[in-house]
């Protein structure tokens, strides 16, 4: 007798912004599950856990648009954007992104002991934002809200960023990657992220 069991897990992505002004802007997709989080699961469920990892981070980026274009943003299968990444644009071309580091075992806080490189003044600001996860059945959903305080500026000449990319890590290894049209963060927007994983 021969069993075939193939198991595909999909992710949902939802990136919100509040706008001081009482608006609502919402760009929601599914994402691409990488090739790490394959990885990580079998290690995860084979009880190698000096490998897997929960997830752990979130990131967001800003080169995950094509060319100059921040509205024309990246397809999955073109532009070096497939699920073999093992980060995103920005980490990959050293440029300006913005991580938000926490402990998946408790409460949810931000490890105020790792900051961005690229975001030393926004230190004080970071620890104002949220991770919530939620289990209910197949289905794992994080909620990440960057307050309008949070991830506007990577020096003090920078106050508006452009976003047009996103990602969860597992320890190291990117777990799943999502591309959109520039999202634009600055003191008056808030951001509200919703990322499920579909088991």
């Amino acid at each position: 007798m021969k069993l075939n069991d193939n198991i595909d897990f999909i992710g949902q992505f939802s990136i919100k912004a509040f706008n001081k002004d009482g608006s609502i802007e919402v760009y929601e997709d599914k994402n691409l599950i990488m090739d790490r989080a394959r990885q990580n699961m079998a290690q995860l469920v084979g009880g190698v856990t000096t490998e897997g990892s929960a997830i752990n981070k979130f990131v967001l980026g800003t080169e995950g648009h094509v060319g100059t274009n921040i509205l024309e943003f990246k397809q999955v299968g073109s532009d070096g954007f497939d699920s073999t990444r093992t980060e995103i644009f920005s980490e990959e071309n050293t440029t300006e992104h913005y991580v938000i580091p926490f402990d998946p075992l408790g409460g949810f806080t931000i490890q105020d002991d790792v900051t961005n490189s690229y975001n030393s003044n926004d230190i004080d600001a970071k620890e104002s934002c949220t991770v919530l996860r939620t289990v209910s059945n197949r289905t794992v959903t994080y909620v990440i809200t960057i307050p309008d305080a949070s991830g506007n500026a990577y020096d003090t000449t920078t106050s508006v960023i452009a976003y047009t990319e996103a990602a969860l890590y597992a320890g190291n290894d990117i777990f799943s990657m999502k591309t959109f049209p520039a999202r634009v963060k600055e003191d008056t927007v808030k951001f509200e992220i919703t990322w499920s994983i579909i088991f």
